[in-house]
């Protein structure tokens, strides 16, 4: 090659690669205030919550490998710091912002309601016992105890299992409901798969606690099985015998309109 030709090529201005990543952070900002978390994808979701512990590194990388690795954004927000730092193999600068939202969220969802909380339906115990039970990758036995106007006195986390299972002491629930001076007693416990089917075991272990509660003039309301965004009540089966928070409501209607017939006729 001649040094006229070495010396135009060197002449040449070098054109800089294009960042194909250039702005990307801002676009995906942009793309929350116009749109809303719902137009985003699952991995998208992942790395907004990773720009703010990483200024420099390729989170959409990252966020697709965590994704791959737990295969959807309720196992990834469920699991622990050390679980997701173990499996993706990302600091725990990134790992605990992320394993954060599963307890964010059920404080969110707690937030809601008032501590000096009276119960006037079966919906909003449900709901109550949603919010107590979601985000949980292990079953949990919580025993609501109630005043006699249907005040809630205390939620009490009784009881942690596996993934599938949580043992009930019958004697343990009774104790504590007596400790607190319960008129009420109401049953929760989640299924984190998100199935809602009711076992065997729980209608058995369910009318121990009814009959164990009953010699002492304690009444067991209901026992709600919750997932994170649903719930079934055994109340509704008969066979159970639990009159549940709408029927005692109604009872005590039915006998406040008797006592006010009773008074008008005298």
């Amino acid at each position: 090659m001649s040094k006229d030709t070495k010396d135009t090529n060197k002449n040449k201005e070098t054109k800089p690669k294009e960042n194909l990543h250039s702005g990307h952070r801002e676009r995906m900002r942009a793309k929350f205030i116009e749109g809303g978390i719902d137009i985003y994808q699952p991995h998208e979701i992942i790395e907004m919550i990773l720009f703010a512990s990483s200024s420099r590194k390729n989170t959409n990388k990252i966020a697709h490998k965590i994704l791959a690795e737990f295969k959807s954004l309720h196992l990834v927000f469920e699991a622990t710091p050390l679980e997701i730092m173990k499996r993706c193999g990302i600091s725990e600068a990134m790992a605990v912002p992320l394993a954060m939202i599963g307890p964010l969220f059920k404080r969110y969802q707690l937030s809601k309601w008032d501590k000096r909380l009276r119960f006037d339906s079966t919906e909003q115990m449900g709901g109550y016992a949603s919010a107590l039970l979601t985000a949980h990758q292990v079953e949990k036995l919580y025993v609501l105890c109630l005043d006699s106007n249907l005040n809630l006195l205390e939620s009490k986390l009784m009881e942690e299992g596996t993934a599938d299972f949580v043992y009930v002491y019958v004697n343990k629930v009774v104790k504590h409901s007596l400790l607190i001076d319960a008129r009420y007693v109401v049953l929760a416990h989640n299924h984190p798969s998100g199935d809602l089917s009711i076992s065997l075991e729980d209608f058995s272990v369910t009318k121990e606690v009814h009959l164990a509660l009953e010699t002492l003039e304690i009444d067991l309301l209901d026992h709600f099985v919750c997932s994170d965004i649903a719930f079934r009540n055994m109340s509704q089966f008969e066979n159970m015998n639990l009159r549940g928070i709408d029927g005692l409501i109604a009872e005590k209607k039915i006998k406040s309109e008797e006592k006010r017939r009773k008074m008008r006729i005298k």
